[in-house]
Order: structure tokens, then sequence, then C-alpha cells
């Protein structure tokens, strides 16, 4: 006992210090029952802590021990400047899975155990476009793990591989079949059970810092992490990953920092941020989303690797946007002023950086789109300049100009209402390349007239253009396909050129 007070001390002096007049709880999944919070005899669980916020009378600093944490946390009207802070980030885990044990091999290599409570399948909404095609596996909610890897679901017993496992509702049971060598009877396996990880609402200066939550068993449409109608939250150094639905919401909120999280693996999108005025991310990972999604062959509509809606103000730095099953970053309706720099959108199956009835200003700096299946797609874009940027690889084209016409996008703060077409836009200094045959490097699928305009409000200078494959690869209206000479003259480019070859996307290959 003297050996865990020492060490439960320790791990509270390497903690950032509470500021002056904050109550301090600890938290110690390991602990004895009945502690006080204090560090020598933490509480047991997170819930527990927060239970003491009513009547705290000011901020309240919540330590949180290695562990983990199987609990659903609940946070309403908490005392300005709460917080809750891993004492080792990385190793204070809220968990939504519970432990299965009771396994029978069946056979060589597959095992089963008794499933005795059906999971019901997501709903989709019903404001949802009725034409939408969305598969029974992206509806599905169940998740195993065994000794930490997600197993893949299977609808079917032929399709039972090493790796992967099955539910059969009517029998109420569970096969899995494994990789040689693995003994589910001795494994750590787990089933993802609880819905939900963490809500907060009406909050004021609450802090999340390197904490882990995973392994929610979120509906499609459900939300893992979810902070709303709050001003000031900040999260930083936490990971949220592994559960079915959407990884981390943040809506109707003012003066929001994320900050060098990992918001990765989640079955639907990473990060959904909705009506926020004051953004400021820096640092965040949101990559090899939407698993889920495109088991049923849904990768667009409403999932993106982080998709933000209405924002207001924002700063984004640094994003990493890779290998997600849908868009990278979608910046979606009633987008003003904001700046994207220095991001890597790499290697998602939709667009890299899609932008959509967007009033403007958008700017996007020092950045790599590469390897997409679009690189950049504009959608009644106004106002977005790109600088010093590479736009390169991507399958399809690398700028995309599409999307309704004189598209209304009302302002969520005062209601004022704009017309946001793809026009005042803003190429300079970048690469951009083309590598297959049937790729492009601008298309668009708008009519000749909102063409025209796009290109008559354009500037663009002194960017480098390349193609593997094609000289034509410039596509306007109706299909017709110009070279670079006549795009120039169209688009009245200066000082840029065109190449031939594919250098661009072999040194992208290359690492480079």
């Amino acid at each position: 006992m003297a050996i865990r007070a020492v060490t439960v001390l320790l791990l509270a002096a390497a903690a950032p210090a509470p500021a002056a007049g904050t109550t301090t709880l600890h938290v110690d999944a390991g602990s004895r029952p009945g502690g006080d919070g204090s560090p020598g005899a933490p509480l047991r669980t997170i819930g527990t802590a927060l239970e003491r916020l009513d009547g705290a009378g000011g901020p309240v600093t919540i330590l949180v021990h290695p562990g983990i944490y199987r609990e659903t946390l609940r946070i309403a009207d908490p005392p300005p400047g709460t917080s809750i802070r891993a004492v080792a980030p990385g190793r204070a885990v809220v968990s939504g899975a519970r432990p299965l044990t009771g396994w029978v091999r069946v056979g060589t290599d597959l095992f089963r155990a008794l499933w005795p409570t059906p999971m019901p399948p997501s709903v989709v909404p019903k404001e949802w476009p009725a034409d939408l095609d969305i598969g029974e596996p992206a509806l599905r909610r169940e998740m195993l793990f065994v000794d930490g890897r997600r197993y893949e679901q299977v609808q079917d017993g032929a399709a039972l591989v090493p790796g992967s496992f099955l539910v059969n509702d009517t029998r109420r049971s569970l096969d899995v079949r494994v990789p040689r060598g693995t003994d589910l009877a001795v494994a750590a396996v787990e089933v993802a059970w609880r819905e939900e990880l963490l809500t907060a609402t009406r909050t004021e200066g609450l802090t999340i810092d390197g904490l882990v939550f995973e392994r929610a068993a979120s509906a499609m449409t459900g939300i893992a992490v979810a902070i709303a109608d709050s001003r000031g939250f900040t999260m930083s150094d936490s990971v949220i990953r592994d559960n079915n639905g959407t990884g981390l919401s943040v809506s109707r909120s003012t003066a929001v920092t994320l900050e060098r999280n990992r918001i990765v693996d989640n079955g639907s999108t990473g990060m959904g941020v909705w009506q926020v005025t004051g953004l400021r991310m820096a640092d965040n990972d949101t990559s090899a989303n939407n698993w889920r999604g495109a088991a049923g062959g849904f990768t667009d509509w409403a999932v993106a690797g982080a998709k933000l809606l209405q924002i207001h103000d924002a700063v984004i730095e640094r994003h990493r946007a890779v290998d997600n099953a849908t868009h990278g970053l979608w910046l979606d309706t009633d987008i003003a002023r904001v700046a994207v720099t220095a991001a890597e959108l790499t290697g998602n199956h939709g667009a890299g950086l899609m932008v959509e009835a967007a009033q403007g200003p958008v700017t996007v700096t020092g950045s790599r789109i590469v390897g997409n299946g679009n690189g950049v797609v504009a959608a009644g874009a106004r106002g977005v300049a790109i600088t010093g940027s590479t736009i390169a690889c991507n399958r399809d084209a690398q700028i995309v100009v599409t999307g309704g016409q004189d598209r209304p996008v009302t302002d969520h703060r005062d209601g004022t209402v704009t017309t946001a077409n793809n026009e005042g836009w803003t190429l300079t200094g970048n690469s951009l390349a083309g590598q297959r045959r049937g790729s492009f490097l601008v298309t668009t699928t708008v009519p000749q007239d909102y063409w025209d305009s796009f290109l008559r409000t354009l500037t663009a200078r002194d960017n480098l253009w390349t193609h593997a494959r094609r000289r034509d690869a410039f596509r306007g209206p109706w299909g017709w396909l110009v070279d670079f000479p006549h795009w120039q003259k169209a688009a009245a480019e200066t000082g840029s050129r065109f190449e031939d070859g594919d250098r661009p996307c072999r040194s992208v290959a290359a690492g480079h």
C-alpha cells in the first residue's frame, strides 16, 4: 500500500498544476472504495468526481490516473474553468467496451460465444434523401477487439476469414475466426457496449487533456464524445478512436480550441464541428475514419475525416486527414473567414478538400492535397484563395468546380442571406499535377455562364501545371477539352507554365 501511495503522489506531481483556488480531485480505477479524491485516497470512477461538481463553488480539476474507466460521463453546467486531465497522457482510457468470455472452440480457428442481447441497427434519418444507397453493413453497431485489434464484421459465415466475426441474431451467438495460434480462451476479448462516452453541455472554460475515448457502440449517426452549447472549450493531446459512429462533435459553441488530438479509426465521421464561431485547430489528426460507412457503400453526404459546418472565424493549422474512406476535410455551408495552413490531406477516398456553400473568404496556404479521389472540390464556394500548395496525383481531377448555382447561404448568427457561387478565386504559386490518362487538372459540371463567371473572377498566377499523360487536361462545360494555352488565355493567368511528365507524382510516391 505504501508503494502505491508513493506512485500516486509521483504521478500527481507530474500533472499540470491546477490554478489557485481550484478544487483538485484524483481518480484511479485501481483504488480502494471509499476514497475522498485526495492523492492518497483517490476516487474509483470519473463519474463520482463529476458528481462533486455541483456545489463546488469554483473550478474543479479532475486528475485521472492510468487505467480503464468503463463508464459514460455526463457534464452539464459545471463550474467555469473545470478540467479533466490525464496524469499520464494516453494512459487514462474511457472505454465503451466490456470483456467477453465463455468462448468455445468449434473449429480449428473458429470460436463461438453467447451474444445475449441483440444490438439494434442504426436507423437512417428520415430527413436524409431517399435515394441514398446505404447497405446493411453500414447500419450494424457490433465491434469486437482481440488483444487490442479491431476485427472486421462480416454478414455471412462463408465470408469469415482470420480476423473477422459474425453475429447471429437468431441464435444469439458470436462466431470469430482467428489467425493461427490465437486462443480466445486466453486472449483479451472485448465487445463495444456503451453508446456514448462523454456528453458535455453548457460549459464555460471546460478543458479535456490527455484522455483516450474508445470503443463506443454508437449508431451510424451517434457520437462518442459530444460537446454542445459551450464557450471556451479546449481539448488537447487526447485520442478518440475505434468508435462505431462519429468520434467527436462540437456544436453551437464559441471560442473552441482543439490541439494535438488524434481522432482516428472511427466508423463514421472523425470530427464534426457545427455552428462554432472562433475555432482554433492545430496539429490534429482525423485519419482512417468511416470504415463502417464504407462497409455499406456510404462514403458521402454526411461523412468526412473532419466535417465543419457553419463555421466562422476559424484557424486550422497543420491538420492531417489521411486515408479516410470518405472526404478528408469538408467545409460545408455558412463558411466565413476560415484559414487552412500546412494541411496534409492525402489518400482519401473522396475529395481531399471540399468547400461547399461558403460565402468565404477561405484561404488555403502551404498544404498538400495529394492522392485523393479528387483534390479540391468547390460546390458554391466564394472567395477561396489557394497559395503555395501542392494539389497533385489525385485520381479524377485536381480542381473540380461544381454545385448548384445561385445557392443561398444563411448566416447562422444573424440570419443574413447571401448568394454563393464559385467566384472570386485566387490560385497563386501552386504546383498542380495529374498522372492518369483519365484525370484532369481542372474540370467542371456547371453551365457555361457560371463557368464564365468563375474564369472572369479568377486570379491565377505563378502556378506550375503538370500532366503525365495529356496536354488537354482542362475540361470545361459540356465536356470540351483544352490545353494550357487556351486555359491560360481564358483564365487570364500570368507567370504560370505547363510541363509534361510525371516528375511531381514520382516525387510524391517517393515521399518528397
